[in-house]
């Protein structure tokens, strides 16, 4: 057993201070990029940048963090102590500072390449004058025991392969990612403070959110008391709420180990379930994380201590956010130099067009609301299943959930391909079996009795359900608007 230096609770220890340096990044040149840079000249990324008057800069953050175990009771305790580390980070503000609403979005970088979730949350964070801040924390066992490959997978590998004399900086232990927890505080008490990376912007909330892996670290983050020592200098919590996606308490990966010796908690441990805190938590999730969830989920409740939502998306799969980045794709063929990879889909039925990055917006414009002005976000019903099987509609698509208006007026079932159809075996997914979300066209006998009034009457009924979903803040104006558009496409192919 592993002797741990202190055995204190965690709650008991000092909180960290401020990192001990953060410098500029050099500018990026043509020989010197910024790794998964969102301003790559030529990108769409960094068209939108422009467009919306953005700018975004690379900064190294250094400092010591502790290494963290579990002591004999199971509550965390260091293990080892001042560990120094310099990580990366990435920040994207308005050019001008009048721009800024006051809000940053927090974002923990994934173990794997170092990607972060920018895309998902770009077109909010720019229409609202929202900063944004990734930070890099380290691999997971997954990126370490991947096969050698042309390209690390590891994030802590990533940069140095793609340019070694930029990324010298950056000091990660080699083997171990218990510092994360720390570094990951030294970045929200350095991005609220008068001299870090956004001086000169009046900070006024800093809200967190992950995706899949690093949902699943900022639930462990609030459950080992992370959250709890993360404090202002007048108490008050550094972090304002959270969203965490695509990750459940009850998932095998919904829980990230303490450090990169320990076992993970097992499934069915009590320290998994979300402990209360005093900021508000939504949950959202997709088919594949619904479906897995084990009983009795987190109450919903609408004050502090625990304020909480769950929501369960039917039409999505893990992963299914729809705005994806061309920048990696880009870079690593450069860095190979070969042509530019094609992705393509030799299934004939498409991906599901339910976008889930709308869904993220609308619900952290919701929790921006629960914690500046206490309006409480609105409830949804679960997801209907029995023992992981879904319970569907008469035309195939899920029952329960947050309703999209592509399921509440069909033209489609969302969910596997059609047996035969030689899409998307079915492979093992992370604590369930993949569900691959596949837009399947309803036939137009059904489209028929549907929609006697032919496009007009679903365009109609569209529109009503979308605006609907923006009454009730599922969706913001935009998105809904941009779905509108898309329905009008798919009309124009289904009502021939």
């Amino acid at each position: 057993m592993i002797r741990l230096t202190l055995v204190a609770s965690l709650l008991a220890l000092a909180a960290p201070g401020l990192p001990d340096t953060v410098t500029r990044a050099p500018e990026p040149t043509a020989t010197s990029q910024i790794w998964l840079d969102p301003g790559l000249p030529g990108t769409p990324e960094a068209a939108a940048l422009e467009r919306a008057g953005y700018v975004r800069e690379e900064w190294f953050q250094t400092g010591t963090a502790n290494v963290y175990g579990y002591d004999t009771s199971g509550k965390p305790a260091i293990e080892r102590a001042d560990v120094p580390y310099t990580t990366r980070l990435i920040v994207i503000r308005p050019r001008d500072p009048h721009r800024f609403s006051g809000s940053i979005q927090l974002n923990p970088f994934h173990p794997v390449m170092s990607n972060s979730n920018w895309s998902t949350i770009a077109d909010y964070a720019m229409e609202r004058g929202d900063a944004f801040v990734g930070v890099m924390i380290g691999a997971d066992d997954n990126t370490r025991r991947a096969p050698a490959g042309p390209v690390p997978m590891m994030a802590t590998k990533v940069l140095s392969w793609f340019n070694a004399e930029r990324y010298a900086p950056i000091n990660w232990p080699a083997d171990e990612d218990g510092i994360r927890w720390d570094v990951f505080a030294d970045t929200a008490r350095l991005i609220r403070s008068a001299d870090g990376p956004l001086k000169g912007l009046k900070v006024t909330r800093a809200y967190a959110q992950g995706w899949s892996f690093t949902g699943s670290f900022l639930r462990t983050f609030i459950n080992s008391g992370f959250h709890a020592m993360a404090r202002l200098p007048n108490g008050k919590p550094l972090i304002d709420g959270y969203l965490i996606g695509i990750s459940s308490f009850s998932f095998r990966s919904g829980y990230v180990p303490i450090n990169s010796r320990a076992a993970n908690l097992a499934e069915t441990d009590p320290r998994r379930s979300n402990v209360p805190i005093d900021v508000p938590v939504i949950e959202l999730q997709s088919e594949n994380e619904a479906i897995s969830n084990r009983e009795p989920q987190t109450p919903d409740k609408d004050g502090a201590p625990g304020a909480h939502r769950l929501y369960e998306l039917p039409g999505v799969t893990h992963g299914s956010s729809r705005r994806r980045g061309t920048v990696s794709d880009r870079q690593i063929a450069e860095r190979l130099g070969e042509p530019q990879p094609a992705r393509p889909d030799t299934c004939p039925l498409p991906q599901t067009d339910i976008d889930m990055a709308a869904f993220a917006s609308a619900a952290l414009e919701n929790l921006d609301r629960w914690s500046r002005n206490g309006i409480a976000a609105p409830r949804a019903e679960r997801l209907q299943h029995t023992e992981g099987v879904q319970r569907r509609d008469a035309n195939g698509n899920t029952l329960g959930g947050i309703r999209p208006a592509q399921i509440a007026v069909p033209l489609a079932r969302y969910g596997p391909a059609p047996d035969g159809s030689g899409c998307d075996p079915v492979r093992p997914g992370i604590g369930s079996a993949f569900i691959p979300m596949r837009r399947v066209p309803l036939p137009a006998e059904r489209l028929a009795q549907l929609y006697p009034g032919g496009q007009t009457e679903y365009l109609r009924r569209f529109d009503a359900a979308a605006d609907a979903l923006v009454s009730h803040r599922w969706l913001r104006a935009p998105d809904a608007a941009a779905q509108k558009a898309e329905a009008r496409m798919f009309a124009r192919e289904s009502f021939r």
